[in-house]
């Protein structure tokens, strides 16, 4: 399949397909207290400079680095 697609959109396939997607519904684990007090927003800037990060009020909607997506 891969050999049909031009080399751009072979990579955007291959990091689409190597993300490990994280859900939660309406669950307490986006909730910025939560993320901030044990230190998992730090880890994620850790280990991705430049994560994608969209919050509704004060709650993360979504996170996503270059290995996981958190999604609520």
């Amino acid at each position: 399949m891969l050999s049909h697609l031009n080399k751009k959109n072979a990579n955007k396939l291959k990091i689409y397909i190597c993300l490990l997607p994280i859900v939660g519904f309406n669950s307490s684990f986006c909730n910025v207290g939560l993320l901030n007090n044990n230190g998992l927003m730090h880890e994620i800037y850790k280990r991705d400079q430049k994560p994608i990060i969209i919050k509704d009020g004060n709650r993360y909607k979504v996170i996503k680095t270059k290995q996981f997506i958190f999604l609520d």
